[in-house]
This record gives structure tokens, sequence and C-alpha cells, in this order.
């Protein structure tokens, strides 16, 4: 089987023979059938294949013409083999390239690629040699076991280089692909990071968190400096999670815990929360914010400024089928007016589709009897332990 190459493309842009070689590991570069690019192939392609061996007709002609002992009228003598060979070479390598995409050549590493192209192109050059040979009766007249092996080593380095191009060009298309991609990803990075900072910081917050702490002054000086501390510890997480984009979850859970102390102040008994991490989990990396991003949507649509009920709240962290869930259940009415602008969930879905080529995902089930479920999956490997 080979081995998967990492590729941040769409499985559609792989499919018409101008893709990447891959890099570092993912899903198949060719989707399963085979469409009309698959067959013919496009303009970019014909636009390589039409220059590349047509450039190798003219040097042929030219180097027919350049001979000492050329006749005046050698144009017209040309041996039509030199135009017979381009264009074999041509068709076959236009058939190595449905070889390398109907196999997934791409998508091996190099060790695994290397013999497969050196045995391609060795079948490319026997079957272009007993096309050709037959044709050059001086040639076909010596023939001997040492000139047909060289006719067919030197035709073999003509399909060789023309591999190497071929995946040379794949791998530099996906490496700018790779890159744009990553852009994007540290853009969408930054600018959760700052939604935080702005919801932590913004009047309602700041002003909820003052009045607390002037209850507290008085009443609980040492509650007072706790809720100062946690709020700290909120803004020093948030202004260092900018530049990195997993952390490990136990200080994703401090960020949780600071979040909820502070809350805590404000509801009192009407915020019970309960929490169960799985110890195997403590070490995994998850994207920063994310489940304090969960957490504090439960906070907005569960508890009522103006209301007296407990709201209950319950995060859960587990390790299901190689995949790390986080779980927050809450009881509230979905969709009703907190003034949220739903902004955090949204960047929350934008890093996990970037950070885990779209198989992270994160749902949000209004659920029966008034419970609400958000559940994000972030899918682990060994790389991410």
């Amino acid at each position: 089987m080979p081995t998967r190459q990492f590729s941040l493309t769409s499985p559609g842009n792989a499919s018409d023979g101008i893709g990447a070689v891959a890099v570092s590991t993912v899903r198949p570069s060719f989707p399963a059938g085979h469409g009309r690019r698959f067959w013919l192939g496009h303009k970019t392609y014909w636009a390589c294949q039409i220059g590349g061996w047509g450039g190798g007709l003219l040097l042929g002609i030219w180097s027919e013409l350049m001979k000492p002992d050329a006749p005046p009228d050698a144009v017209q003598g040309l041996d039509p083999v030199v135009f017979v060979s381009t264009g074999m070479g041509l068709l076959i390598s236009h058939v190595l390239r449905w070889v390398i995409l109907h196999r997934r050549w791409k998508e091996y590493r190099l060790p695994a690629l290397v013999p497969r192209v050196l045995a391609a192109s060795l079948a490319g050059a026997a079957v272009l040699a007993a096309v050709t040979m037959p044709l050059q009766s001086w040639i076909w007249s010596k023939a001997g076991p040492g000139l047909v092996s060289l006719v067919i080593v030197w035709l073999s380095l003509h399909f060789i280089a023309w591999s190497g191009i071929y995946f040379g060009w794949h791998y530099y298309v996906q490496l700018q692909e790779t890159r744009l991609q990553q852009l994007k990803m540290d853009v969408a990075l930054k600018e959760t990071a700052l939604a935080s900072l702005r919801s932590q910081v913004n009047p309602h917050f700041l002003f909820n968190g003052l009045n607390a702490l002037r209850d507290l002054i008085e009443t609980d000086p040492a509650g007072a400096r706790a809720v100062v501390t946690q709020m700290a510890k909120l803004f020093r997480a948030s202004l260092s999670s900018g530049d990195r984009h997993l952390i490990p979850l136990h200080q994703e859970l401090e960020t949780v815990e600071a979040y909820l102390l502070i809350e805590k102040t404000r509801f009192e008994e009407r915020l019970p929360v309960r929490s169960s991490i799985d110890p195997a989990a403590r070490d995994t990396l998850v994207p920063p914010f994310l489940l304090q991003t969960l957490v504090e949507n439960a906070v907005k649509y569960g508890v009522s400024p103006s209301g007296t009920e407990p709201a209950g709240i319950e995060y859960t962290v587990t390790l299901e089928g190689g995949s790390l869930v986080l779980t927050v259940r809450n009881r509230g009415q979905w969709g009703q007016s907190t003034g949220s602008t739903g902004l955090g969930l949204k960047m929350a879905r934008e890093r996990l589709a970037l950070l885990f080529d779209g198989k992270g995902s994160l749902t949000i089930d209004p659920g029966a009897d008034g419970l609400i479920v958000a559940r994000a999956v972030i899918p682990q490997s060994p790389g991410l332990n």
C-alpha cells in the first residue's frame, strides 16, 4: 500500500493530472473513477507535452541539418523516423501519466517511487525501441544485444527526465498550495486570538467583573484577589496563544477553570459546573481557546442574568476511536437573544477545518428538553501526542 502524503488541497484538484507530489500525509490525491481529464489531460499539461517533445523534435532536426555531410536538400530528405519516434514518445509518456494517476504514485514516498519510475521508463523505452528500430534499416541490420541495450538505456533517460519534470512540477504546485493554506491558517488563528481577547475585554465583561470585584473588596478581600488572578490568567492566555496552533489540553483546562471562577462570582449557586476529563487525554493537543469558547457559549445561553434558577453546565473530554471529543452541555434555548455575535463558534469551525484538513468538526445540537449539546471532534495522530 502507498504511504499517504500530506496535502491541504481538496480532492478535486488532483485528478486533472496537474496537482502536486505530496509532501506530508493525508487524503488520496485522485478520486475514484476516471473523468475526462484523466484520459485527455488539460491545456497546461498539453502545453508542457507539446513544448517538451516538440523541442526535442526541433533539436533532432537541427542536429541532422548541421551534420558536415548533410546535402543541400537535407530538409526534404529528413528521416521520417525522427517524427515517428517523437510521436511515439509523446504517446508513451501520456500512457505513463495514466499509470501515475491510476496507481496513485503521487502518494508514494521517494524510496518507493524511484523503482517504479525506473521500471516504467525501461518499459516505455523498450516499446519505443521495438517500434522505431526496425524503421532504421542501418541500425536494424547491425542490431545486437549491446546496441539494443544502449538504445533502450538512452531512450529510458528521456522518460526518466520526463518523470522528473512531471513530479517536480507537481511538487512545486503542492508546495505553493501548502504555503497558501499555512498563511490562511495563521491568519485564522490570529483572528481567533483577537476575537477571544475582544470577548474577554468587552465592556459587559469588564463591567460585570469589576462589579464582582467591588462587592468582594470589602466583604471578601481574598476572593477579590482570586478574581483578579483569574482575569490575569485569561488575558495572558489570550495574548500568548496568538502564534501557537495547538496547545496541551491541560493548559486549555486552566483557561476554562479561570473563566468559570470569574463567572461563578457573578452567578454563585446559579452556575453549578461538572466536569469529566479522561486522564489519558490531558497531554493531547487542542486549538487554544476551543473548549473555553464552547464553555463561554454555554454560560451565555444557559444562565440568564436576571433569572434565579440554577443552570448547570457540564463539560467532558474523552478519547473515542482515535479522536479527542470535547462535549459541553447546558440548559437553555438555542437561538435566544444574548448579544452574542456567534464569531467565536464560526472561527472555531474554521480553525478545525484548516488544522485538520476538514476532518475536525464542531456541531451544536439543540437536543431535547431544552438541553444544548456542543460537540467538537479533533482527530488524533501519533504526531499530535
